[in-house]
């Protein structure tokens, strides 16, 4: 009988937990999403933008698109230029209607807070408030700060940068003896990915 009791409880405990993660996902979605059925243009925070077909679009209180699908190769502003994005591809647009993130139609040459970085085609970026890179997809082989560090980082792979531009985040393309976190120096291979802490220095595991 006490085994019984256990396994409704259990089942309870379950059920409990389905229905919970149901009406978070209802909510979100009945809330702060639409469904579109066809091609669609529509207001975002800035400007109208062609939406695709089948797709789901995520809205602010006042009902305006802060994220959707484009239906076409689509220039749109971000705080600083107008920029070609993919079709078929997300676009995150700011409360003032600038583009924050999107997928990008064509290799291009963008600001970030530390100067002018060529980014690959058909890779996602993000932009800071200013309309600067802080995020994305190298296109060659790009020499780049860290600090007072000059520092080669890797073609196709991730970089991500601070407010000074700065970078926090990437892949080595030379082998590079560096300062660690750890308090001592060491010699990171190419092809390494690293990221560094707020002291410019390499994090590790102790």
């Amino acid at each position: 009988m006490k085994k019984v009791v256990v396994n409704h409880f259990n089942m309870l405990k379950i059920c409990f937990f389905y229905l919970t993660f149901f009406l978070q996902f209802f909510f979100i979605y009945a809330q702060d999403t639409i469904y579109l059925e066809k091609d669609t243009s529509l207001w975002t925070t800035g400007p109208k933008v062609h939406f695709i077909a089948n797709s789901i679009a995520k809205t602010n209180e006042q009902n305006k698109i802060i994220s959707g699908f484009i239906s076409k190769d689509e220039y749109i502003w971000t705080a600083e230029r107008l920029i070609r994005f993919k079709k078929g591809t997300e676009v995150q647009f700011d409360d003032k209607g600038n583009v924050i993130s999107g997928v990008l139609n064509e290799n291009l040459d963008i600001r970030t807070p530390g100067g002018y970085v060529l980014f690959k085609k058909g890779t996602k970026i993000r932009f800071g408030e200013t309309g600067k890179v802080i995020e994305g997809y190298l296109m060659r082989n790009t020499l780049l700060k860290s600090n007072t560090k000059n520092i080669l980082f890797k073609a196709g792979t991730l970089i991500r940068f601070d407010k000074m531009g700065n970078v926090l985040h990437g892949t080595l393309a030379e082998r590079r003896h560096l300062d660690c976190s750890n308090g001592k120096n060491r010699t990171f291979k190419s092809g390494r990915i690293i990221e560094f802490n707020e002291e410019f220095k390499v994090i590790v595991n102790k």
